[in-house]
């Protein structure tokens, strides 16, 4: 069977969240799905795997002013620092747009779209992300991992209500819910 560009991300996701070291799980409280554009190009939509950890959250709050932790200054408070991605370790687990294999699928699931813009290209990407995270919960990977359910969030780096209705959809009812209230209370 031919793999496809969803079943590529997923097996990539997959690997990536399996490979975390069982002596960090316990301290992740949240799975990343960044989608950007690779190059700024919106015809190259990307996503970038990661994480973030209590213990981030905690040295995010107690970072002294002037910190390099603090690039985009500090944390107006505990909420801040838990679900504002510029507070979070920003790590890269697995990127899709780094991956050879996957850019060429990538590419050809673009060309299979019937579209007529890129905004049109990036909405279809967005969905297929938040697939997957829907796909991390169903398959049971994200409690066999963290031993808990823990929200997956697809987002960018600026936050507005379509990414709380992205974390609505891509996470059983609830498991997302003070990530949605901080959104829209922000």
């Amino acid at each position: 069977m031919r793999t496809t560009f969803e079943n590529h991300l997923q097996h990539t996701a997959t690997q990536a969240i399996s490979a975390i070291p069982a002596t960090e799980t316990s301290d992740i409280y949240v799975v990343s799905l960044l989608v950007e554009d690779e190059d700024d190009d919106p015809s190259r939509p990307t996503v970038t795997i990661g994480y973030n950890t209590e213990a981030r959250v905690q040295q995010m709050l107690a970072a002294q002013r002037g910190s390099t932790l603090l690039r985009a200054g500090p944390p107006a408070d505990h909420a801040e620092a838990r679900w504002n991605y510029a507070f979070w370790l920003q790590n890269q687990l697995a990127v899709s747009s780094q991956d050879a294999a996957g850019a060429h699928l990538r590419g050809e699931w673009i060309r299979s779209l019937e579209v007529e813009s890129e905004e049109q290209v990036s909405q279809r990407f967005v969905d297929v992300c938040v697939r997957l995270a829907g796909h991390l919960h169903t398959t049971g990977l994200i409690e066999a991992i963290f031993k808990r359910p823990i929200p997956v969030l697809v987002h960018e780096l600026e936050y507005y209500d379509a990414i709380a209705e992205q974390a609505v959809a891509a996470n059983p009812p609830g498991l997302a819910a003070d990530f949605i209230a901080w959104v829209q209370h922000q």
